[in-house]
C-alpha cells in the first residue's frame, strides 16, 4: 500500500532518492506524492536508540560513533513515515563502511507510527531503551526547555501534552503502554490492568531489546557502568571495548548570551516543591505501575536483555517510593550542617 511522502520532503525525494541505487527498492509516485517499498529492507538498520528522552541518549550516540556507523544527528524519520529518506541515508553509509548502522530518536518509543514502521520495515533492528523515574524525567525535560528559553506552562496543566507543553507531560511516562507495543510479553488479562491508554495492541514483531536504567550510565558506580558498556557492545556485536560514557549536556544553548543562564535558572522548577504536588502524584502512579510491570513481565522475556540485572531491579524497585522524600532529607541534612557550623 503506498504511503504519503511528508510534504516538506517531496522535492528531496523526487530529486535525490532514486539516484543512489535504490531504484528497484523504492518506488516514488510523483503524481500523488506517495512511495512504495518493494523489497525487504530490514537489514539496513542494525540498531536504534529509541528512548526515553533524558536518559543519556545523546551520550550513547557519542559513545557509539567510533565503533558503529550511527547517524551523527538525531533522526526521527519513522515518526513521520519518511522511510525513503532514512533508507537513503543508511544506504549511503553502507557504501562507505561495514560497521553496524544505527540511529537515535527518543520519540520513537512513544510514537505509534514509529513502532508500526519498525514492525513493517525494520523488524530485525535491535532496540535500545533507557528508563528514568517519571518524576526525575519530568523535572529534567521541563528544566531543559526552560534553559533553552521555551516559555513553559504550569505543571498542574501538564497531565497531557497540550499546546505550549513542548513535549513535557505526564502522558509520555505511560511506559507500559509504549513498551508493550513491542510485543515481548503475551499482554494477557493479567497484564492489561497495567495499561493506562487501553489502546489496541499492534500485531507484528520487532528486534531484540536492550533495556537500561539511566543510573547505569554513571561511571562512578563501580562495575555497573563497566558491565553496561561490555554488555551493550556484545548486544550490538561491536568488537573491542567501548570507552567511558561521555557526559553530554544539551541544555543552555543560549548561555553565551550575557544574563541568559541566570534568567533561565530562575525559572527552573524543583518538582519536590509543594506547588507541583498534583503532577507529582500523577507521575508517581505511573512510576509504580511501570516498575511492577517491567519487573514482573517485561524483563522476563527472552528477547529483552538487561545489564547488571540485580542492580537494575533494585533501581526499579525504588520507583515505588516518591524520590522527593530522599531529596528533602538530604536538603535538610545539608541545612542542618550549615546551621551547626
Amino acid at each position: 500500500m503506498p504511503i504519503f511522502i511528508p510534504s516538506n520532503n517531496r522535492k528531496h525525494h523526487l530529486k535525490n532518492v532514486l539516484a543512489h541505487g535504490l531504484e528497484s527498492t523504492v518506488t516514488i509516485h510523483p503524481i500523488n506524492y506517495t512511495y512504495t517499498i518493494n523489497k525487504d529492507i530490514s537489514s539496513h538498520l542494525s540498531f536504534s536508540i529509541i528512548g526515553m528522552s533524558k536518559t543519556g541518549t545523546t551520550s550513547l550516540l557519542k559513545l557509539l560513533q567510533n565503533k558503529t556507523a550511527i547517524i551523527p544527528k538525531e533522526r526521527c524519520d519513522l515518526v513521520i513515515d519518511d522511510v525513503p529518506l532514512l533508507l537513503n541515508t543508511l544506504y549511503n553509509i553502507e557504501q562507505q563502511t561495514n560497521l553496524p548502522t544505527g540511529l537515535k530518536c527518543p520519540q520513537d518509543m512513544s510514537s505509534e507510527k514509529s513502532i508500526h514502521n519498525y514492525k513493517q520495515y525494520f523488524y530485525k533492528t535491535k532496540l535500545i531503551i533507557g528508563l528514568r523515574h517519571p518524576i526525575w524525567w519530568f523535572e529534567s525535560l521541563y528544566n531543559f526547555n526552560v534553559r533553552n528559553m521555551n516559555s513553559m506552562i504550569k505543571t498542574d496543566k501538564l497531565e497531557r501534552c497540550v499546546r505550549g507543553s513542548h513535549g513535557v507531560c505526564a502522558w509520555r511516562t505511560n511506559i507500559v503502554d509504549f513498551v508493550s507495543r513491542l510485543n515481548k510479553t503475551p499482554m494477557g488479562d493479567d497484564e492489561q490492568k497495567y495499561l493506562a491508554l487501553k489502546g489496541k495492541q499492534q500485531e507484528g514483531e520487532v528486534g531484540p531489546v536492550f533495556l537500561y536504567e539511566v543510573n547505569q550510565l554513571e561511571e562512578s558506580i563501580g562495575g555497573v557502568s563497566d558491565a553496561f558498556r561490555r554488555d551493550l557492545a556484545d548486544f550490538l556485536g561491536v568488537d573491542g571495548e567501548l570507552p567511558e560514557i561521555p557526559h553530554i549536556s544539551t541544555a543552555g544553548v543560549l548561555d553565551f548570551i550575557p544574563g541568559a543562564k541566570e534568567f533561565s535558572e530562575d525559572l527552573m522548577i524543583d518538582i519536590c516543591d509543594e506547588q507541583h504536588s498534583f503532577i507529582r502524584g500523577v507521575l508517581m502512579e505511573k512510576a509504580k505501575n511501570s516498575s511492577e510491570w517491567i519487573r514482573k513481565y517485561f524483563i522476563q522475556s527472552k528477547d529483552v536483555r538487561v545489564s547488571s540485572k540485580d542492580y537494575f531491579v533494585k533501581r526499579l524497585e525504588e520507583w515505588i517510593v516518591d524520590p522527593c522524600i530522599e531529596r528533602r532529607r538530604r536538603t535538610k541534612s545539608k541545612a542542618d550542617i550549615i546551621t551547626a557550623t
